[in-house]
């Protein structure tokens, strides 16, 4: 899920769903971090990502939050 900039485009490795089209990641950090970028890359063109929320903050967030 994390990648350098030079394995951004490998495309060995990859998340996918297999019971729902929509996925929540839940990401701790143990730090304040600033994020400057977030690249979300779909290599099916039929089937790929078109949005994303991003929640701070939250401990809990499951699909009903997310909607």
């Amino acid at each position: 899920m994390f990648r350098t900039e030079a394995e951004k485009f490998d495309d060995e490795k990859f998340v996918i769903s297999d019971v729902d089209p929509e996925l929540i990641f839940i990401i701790p950090f143990t730090n304040v971090v600033r994020i400057r970028s977030i690249c979300v890359i779909g290599k099916n063109e039929e089937i790929y990502p078109n949005k994303m929320k991003v929640y701070k903050e939250i401990e809990n967030v499951d699909f009903e939050i997310a909607n």
